[in-house]
């Protein structure tokens, strides 16, 4: 599972394609800061769930059920 926001930055000129959105619930907007720096947050009308206190480490053999969510609107 990817991270979903926060701040992000290219490190290399390698495009990422993506053909299927499968991963992904929604279209989000990411907003350019400076050169190769994006902010991907939720913007005033959007609703989206986050897990509390989630890591990549946490999921191995975990269901998302099991994990406390906030909705941020």
């Amino acid at each position: 599972m990817t991270i979903g926001c926060g701040l992000f930055k290219f490190q290399n000129s390698k495009l990422n394609k993506y053909i299927v959105t499968n991963n992904f619930s929604h279209v989000i907007a990411a907003e350019p800061l400076k050169k190769g720096v994006y902010k991907i947050f939720p913007r005033t009308g959007e609703v989206w769930a986050v897990y509390r206190n989630w890591s990549a480490q946490l999921m191995k053999g975990n269901n998302l059920e099991d994990f406390d969510t906030r909705l941020l609107n």
